[in-house]
């Protein structure tokens, strides 16, 4: 599978519930500004403000009918949101910026009944994921609370 991660990019991960997360810390940080606006905003003008473009379009590429954007906002009335398709999970997310190498070597590809495949790497393999990415020039840092928050958890 082809990596879109780029070595300049710096890689945030954390432990979530003992499985190693990683994702770039930019889509960290909108990740983080998306869970934040699902909870908050009242209109769907509102949250297409509030997240990147490319998320709110992803999100109304899931409904039958665009809604109009003075129209309320109800995250528990969006199939997408409830029926976890949206935002996307850093963890599958990891399927496309862990380079090939590493997800074999350091992890497994499972099927989650929610959302599909993902990466599981258990977070017990922490220093041999710093090790291989670092030697290959990419640039790693651990922020558990931004991987949670990037991920929905609070």
């Amino acid at each position: 599978m082809a990596s879109s991660l780029a070595s300049e990019d710096l890689l945030v991960y954390g432990d979530l519930d003992g499985d190693l997360v990683a994702l770039q810390e930019r889509r960290a940080r909108e990740l983080v500004a998306v869970h934040e606006a699902v909870g908050q905003v009242e209109t769907w003008e509102e949250l297409r403000s509030r997240i990147p473009r490319g998320d709110f379009d992803a999100l109304v590429a899931h409904l039958e009918i665009p809604p109009a954007l003075d129209e309320p906002f109800n995250p528990d009335e969006v199939g997408a949101i409830a029926d976890g398709d949206w935002p996307e999970w850093p963890q599958q997310r990891m399927l496309n910026i862990v380079p090939g190498s590493v997800q074999q070597a350091l992890g497994s590809v499972e099927f989650s009944r929610v959302s599909g495949d993902c990466l599981v790497i258990p977070f017990a393999r922490e220093k041999d994921f710093i090790s291989t990415l670092s030697q290959s020039g990419w640039r790693v840092r651990r922020d558990d609370a931004l991987v949670s928050r990037a991920s929905g958890h609070g």
